[in-house]
């Protein structure tokens, strides 16, 4: 009988160390199974912050770039009222200098207006001038062609208006119609 126990005692010691054996081991494997969830976890929070902070930079970048989109686009829009009023500016000085070389035909009377092609030289000079519109007095018509003529050089050059010279003034039409008749 003490065989049988002490055979009974160490089967139940083996079983006993076998079950701590057992329970170390699933224990050490949910730890690592825990480590490498944590990891795993850790990777992809990482991944996702680094993911938010690629879409925050491209919001940043993408406002940025609107931004400055409306910037270039606001000076251009002030550019160009500059070059209008510019353009204006000259129109007027241009109808002034051709108004003031105007000789009023004997057969002239009010209204009338023609409009002219005019044609110039870099320096402002007058290289043709067309009329493209009749006011159907040819002698009104006429002396508004050479007051064009007259007024040459026009207060409008390459070296007074840049590129607006090019792009507005080197081939423009024009309107006349005298004040004083």
């Amino acid at each position: 009988r003490k065989q049988e126990a002490e055979a009974r005692r160490k089967q139940e010691l083996a079983l006993k160390q076998k079950r701590e054996a057992e329970a170390k081991q699933k224990a050490e494997a949910e730890a690592q199974r825990k480590q490498k969830l944590a990891q795993q976890k850790a990777a992809e929070e990482r991944r996702k912050k680094q993911q938010a902070e690629a879409e925050r930079q491209r919001v940043a970048a993408a406002r940025a770039r609107q931004q400055k989109e409306r910037e270039q686009a606001m000076l251009l829009a002030i550019q160009e009222e500059e070059n209008q009023s510019r353009i204006a500016q000259i129109r007027g000085m241009i109808q002034a200098d051709v108004q003031n070389n105007y000789y009023i035909p004997p057969t002239s009377r009010k209204g009338l207006e023609c409009k002219m092609l005019i044609r110039l030289f870099p320096s402002g000079e007058v290289q043709s001038v067309q009329i493209t519109q009749s006011s159907g007095d040819q002698a009104f018509d006429r002396s508004a062609e050479d007051a064009v003529y007259r007024a040459s050089p026009l207060p409008v050059s390459v070296s007074t208006a840049g590129e607006l010279f090019n792009s507005n003034f080197r081939e423009f039409n024009f309107l006349f119609n005298p004040r004083n008749i």
